[in-house]
């Protein structure tokens, strides 16, 4: 079945296969394959939404056969590795490399019914899928609830950016109510 899709599926079940909670951090082991590994990609899957929360390629270290997973660790590293940082409103956004972090400290809970704005406008308007040509960016922005996460105080999206060239990233929160933005931020900062 392997050899048919390409790659194998390790996934397992945190609180039956050996998942702990040590104050905040939720820490689990997985034994890696015997064989050479060319691409490793871990993540956390909500089953009862059918949706993948977040996913990364990962580097097993050395001759490692365990890869140990720590939820508030993969957070703040993603941030230490950040290139650019914009903050508005409480919320601040990382990018690093082709993820954008969103972080709110501390996480209310009017903050987790947001809808956060995620705007991509390429270099060149030809990598847009056709329908989002005419508008000059493409809309990428997700209601925080379905993609975000808490962790501890804080709140916590990760969004993929896409694979085109991208010259500016607009980002910032929607509030339906309103039907309005009510912050917005720019990478490269300061345009």
């Amino acid at each position: 079945d392997r050899q048919q899709h390409g790659f194998d599926h390790l996934d397992f079940n945190f609180n039956t296969r050996g998942g702990v909670r040590l104050d905040d951090e939720c820490v689990a082991t997985a034994q890696l394959p015997d064989y050479p590994i060319g691409r490793l990609y871990i993540g956390q899957w909500i089953a009862t939404e059918d949706r993948i929360l977040w996913e990364m390629e990962a580097k097993p270290f050395g001759d490692a056969r365990y890869l140990g997973v720590w939820g508030r660790r993969y957070v703040d590293q993603l941030i230490e590795q950040a290139s650019e940082r914009v903050g508005r409103a409480g919320w601040e956004v990382y990018r690093t490399g082709r993820k954008l972090i969103y972080r709110k400290q501390p996480c209310a809970p009017a903050d987790v019914q947001a809808k956060l704005v995620l705007h991509t406008i390429p270099s060149d308007l030809a990598d847009l899928p056709a329908d989002r040509q005419q508008h000059g960016y493409d809309a990428l922005g997700f209601y925080f609830d379905r993609r975000g996460f808490r962790l501890g105080d804080q709140c916590i999206a990760i969004a993929q950016l896409p694979d085109y060239a991208i010259g500016r990233i607009r980002v910032g929160q929607w509030i339906a109510k309103k039907d309005s933005i009510v912050w917005e931020a720019e990478f490269p900062p300061g345009r």
